[in-house]
């Protein structure tokens, strides 16, 4: 019983060994090639919460500054990482330029996988439920799944910059619109 349990436990480091080493090589590959968005501050080398947090409150006192209009959309997505189009994610992967044994094994990671409830009480393991097969998502408490989710959202500043400022920060999205004329920043709010 013990050796059972040493194994499944050497299966595990082994396991978060190659996905560790996977994860800082599409980190790198990432980092490289300037693929991230300069308006997310999760996973990129030299940001911080404290950074992101300083130009979101830098772009509303240069608004108030310049005696313009500001809002603010701060988006919290619940189950973010649960809601990951794994098509589309790979797609993504391969527009990045992610090679195909890197695809590979991030589809192997991803597809077919399984999981289940367990419900202990008092340290008791009293209840489970039965395994079902994970259509979509990525693995929120893994290192590699907020750096793929983070991929996912990787093109949402393209589309809004063009009339708004933008803060990433993993799966948090902070929006800042400003407007110097009532009538124009209806407008924008309008559109979104």
């Amino acid at each position: 019983m013990v050796t059972g349990l040493v194994y499944q436990i050497t299966d595990l480091f082994l396991y978060y060994q190659f996905f560790q080493r996977n994860y800082k090589r599409l980190n790198q590959h990432l980092s490289i090639k300037n693929i991230l968005a300069i308006e997310q501050y999760e996973f990129r080398k030299d940001r911080s919460t404290e950074q992101a947090a300083y130009t979101l409150i830098n772009g509303i006192i240069q608004a108030w500054n310049c005696k313009s209009q500001v809002a603010g959309i701060f988006c919290g997505r619940a189950k973010a990482f649960d809601c990951v189009n794994l098509n589309i994610l790979i797609e993504e992967l391969k527009c990045y330029g992610v090679n195909k044994t890197g695809i590979d094994w991030i589809k192997s990671s991803l597809h077919n996988r399984k999981q289940r409830v367990d419900i202990n009480v008092n340290n008791v393991h009293n209840y489970s439920s039965t395994w079902e097969l994970v259509k979509q998502g990525v693995p929120q408490g893994s290192v590699l799944g907020p750096l793929l989710f983070v991929v996912c959202i990787n093109d949402l500043p393209r589309y809004i910059n063009h009339f708004t400022n933008v803060v990433l920060f993993a799966d948090d999205t902070s929006i800042l619109i400003t407007e110097k004329t009532v009538k124009i920043y209806t407008k924008i709010l309008g559109s979104l």
